[in-house]
């Protein structure tokens, strides 16, 4: 998903739900520090295992990003030992790999996919065809990786996601608004 825009445009798209369909929502906790690094890298190898050779290049230079990640607080320097680093341009890239990888295992463990699903870096909207898709879906997210803890998620007939109020009418289509706290 690269913004709201392109999310309502999408949602409008969509088919009229079924009578049992639920909407969700989830954030990842802290998802930058939380990746490890060595497992962040060999996704990003995987990736582009099958690409060109002229990636190997891209590999070897984001392997020595990750291995010497420096920061400065409070006038000391530290060595970012786990976690990717906020603020690098290659960094959402590096995440989304992570968490796509996480994801498509997900749902092969699970032997079903959402019926719309949607991830902006570590926020998510999905819809489930039930609520006991989408309780099972939370239940062996939580459970598939130790580094990754979601938090903040929603489920129901309305929810918000990135700056979009996201509901079902009457008619079990999907609308959208801007959200307002």
């Amino acid at each position: 998903c690269k913004n709201s825009y392109m999310l309502k445009d999408r949602l409008l798209e969509s088919p009229p739900l079924g009578p049992d369909a639920v909407l969700l929502t989830w954030d990842v906790d802290s998802l930058y520090p939380s990746i490890p690094i060595r497992q962040a890298l060999h996704r990003v190898v995987r990736r582009l295992n099958n690409k060109a050779p002229e990636f190997q290049l891209v590999v070897e230079l984001l392997r020595i990003q990750l291995a010497h990640n420096y920061f400065s607080f409070q006038d000391k320097s530290f060595q970012q030992v786990r976690g990717i680093p906020m603020g690098k341009a290659w960094a959402p890239v590096v995440a989304c790999i992570y968490m796509e990888e996480r994801e498509c295992s997900l749902w092969n463990e699970l032997g079903f996919e959402p019926l719309i699903y949607v991830r902006y870096i570590d926020d998510t909207f999905g819809v489930f065809k039930c609520r006991a898709d989408a309780d099972k879906f939370l239940i062996a997210a939580a459970a598939r990786d130790p580094n990754i803890r979601l938090s903040e998620t929603n489920v129901g007939n309305s929810v918000h996601f990135l700056d979009l109020q996201i509901s079902s009418n009457d008619r079990r289509r999907l609308v959208t608004s801007i959200y307002r706290k």
